[in-house]
């Protein structure tokens, strides 16, 4: 049997808005949660994304030059809307990207901003620089930097992000994370910081601490900083049960210090299961009963493969603790060619009236002779008229001209061989990330290309919270010290 189909990221801007995308600089907080939480319209938000290396057949690549958007359901000029170009350095890594809206008239594109990249020698991103055109300023100006320190082990040490100030005409400190191993080379500590613009000095928020057990992670332990009695206050834990060296079960706790004395006490339960072949095929959610001191069903995905027609399909479903029973809720279909591409995406929504599937969307992907992906089209499901209405196309333009090893970027939701997983997905109100890398690093970003979270968790395995998210289709950004990858995840209400 097959692994579990490695389900390529594609349907970044389903249900994008027609107006074209505007960059908005935004600001950054900091809650009581495990991460800091930023509010923001830029970011590598297309870049890292769309500029994938697409393998010939052969040793030889071909690197995607530019990427363009319609709307209005046709080819012409009149209903370009978006474009992207890329460049790539000697290493065929990413240099810079920049994009494009169409002009006032419609009749030409017009660039507004543009995003760079650096890399050290052992192809580990140094910096990334953002800049941006106005209708006030004409040229290139600074808006946002992000430095990337590792040690001698090409471990990740740090990350800091500044923002232009053009009063001082300088970079200006926002947040920054510290990280250190252990000597089995496994990450042991990390302290988040927050840049306090008064006294100049960067301010401890958030603390991880990680314990192992035969090189396998069994409690991480997160504190926050009390700025008022200078302490570490505790905040949430995360307890881990290996079985033959892969998950079994995962226990979350809250520190909760209105008990006497305050104490940990327990929030959720997930438990994994896998068939013979040791690939996951499903997991089940619980929330600990307060009332009755009990675990209580929760959530549930059950993933199946369909060899004979190469069709991957997930659904998942709530208890119901009236009807006793689980009901579903979304399903997602990947058909993929004979070279386990991608071909068809199909979503469906269950209705409890009919007690059957509805459409929800549609993705269909066009290659090339070279196998590399040449187009995709969007479809919407029109319940009037029982149909899949095409809702907008997008045409990628690559140049044969570089040559190369692959990049480290990837651009995988699933199961792969690198034990990346993001879940469940659709998702209601929790996205559970694991990695068999630390993950240094987690972006959220809505479907028009705003980054609306940003967490540094440094951790193998992480979750975020969707509760609050209107239903639609996001974009989940990871970052390791070796890769970069995008994921999508359906939202659903």
């Amino acid at each position: 049997m097959k692994q579990v189909y490695q389900i390529v990221f594609v349907g970044f801007l389903l249900f994008l808005s027609k107006a074209a995308i505007a960059l908005t600089v935004g600001h950054s907080s900091f809650s009581s949660s495990s991460s800091l939480s930023f509010e923001d319209n830029h970011e590598e938000t297309l870049a890292l994304f769309m500029a994938s290396v697409l393998e010939k057949s052969g040793s030889s690549l071909l690197l995607t030059d530019s990427l363009v958007v319609y709307n209005n359901y046709a080819n012409g000029d009149s209903s370009k809307w978006h474009k992207a170009r890329y460049e790539y350095d000697h290493e065929n890594l990413m240099a810079s990207v920049f994009y494009y809206k169409r002009n006032n008239d419609q009749t030409d594109w017009e660039s507004y901003q543009k995003e760079v990249f650096q890399f050290n020698a052992a192809i580990h991103q140094t910096n990334f620089t953002l800049f941006i055109i106005s209708e006030i300023d004409p040229e290139w100006t600074k808006q946002l930097q992000r430095e990337y320190h590792y040690n001698e082990n090409h471990q990740l040490l740090g990350v800091a992000e500044f923002h232009w100030n053009n009063t001082a005409s300088d970079w200006e400190g926002q947040w920054k994370y510290e990280i250190a191993y252990n000597s089995s080379q496994l990450q042991q500590q990390q302290i988040n910081y927050i840049w306090n613009g008064t006294a100049k000095v960067w301010s401890p928020v958030l603390k991880h601490e990680f314990e192992y057990t035969n090189n396998e992670l069994i409690r991480k332990v997160s504190y926050t900083y009390n700025t008022q009695n200078f302490i570490w206050e505790g905040h949430q834990k995360s307890e881990y049960v290996h079985e033959n060296n892969v998950l079994m079960v995962q226990t979350d706790y809250t520190w909760d210090q209105q008990e006497s004395p305050a104490t940990w006490l327990a929030s959720n339960k997930k438990e994994f299961f896998y068939n013979d072949q040791g690939a996951l095929f499903s997991w089940k959610w619980y929330k600990w009963n307060r009332n009755y001191l009990k675990w209580d069903e929760w959530w549930k995905i059950e993933q199946t493969e369909d060899e004979s027609t190469n069709t991957f399909t997930w659904v998942d479903a709530q208890w119901s603790d009236q009807n006793k029973e689980w009901i579903n809720s979304w399903r997602v279909e990947k058909v993929s060619d004979a070279s386990d591409k991608v071909s068809e995406e199909v979503a469906y929504a269950w209705n409890n009236t009919s007690g059957s599937w509805s459409g929800i969307y549609r993705l269909d992907f066009i290659y090339g002779e070279e196998e590399q992906l040449q187009s995709r089209q969007d479809y919407y499901w029109d319940a009037s008229s029982n149909h899949w209405n095409l809702n907008q196309k997008q045409f990628y333009y690559l140049s044969a001209t570089a040559s190369g090893p692959a990049t480290h970027i990837k651009q995988e939701n699933g199961g792969g061989d690198d034990g990346f997983r993001a879940y469940p997905n659709p998702a209601q109100s929790l996205v559970f990330i694991e990695s068999s890398s630390v993950i240094h690093s987690l972006q959220l970003y809505a479907p028009d290309g705003r980054l609306l979270e940003y967490h540094i968790p440094n951790d193998r395995k992480t979750e975020i919270s969707v509760r609050h998210l209107p239903a639609g289709l996001y974009i989940i950004k990871t970052g390791t010290a070796n890769e970069t990858r995008f994921s999508k995840i359906i939202v659903k209400k």
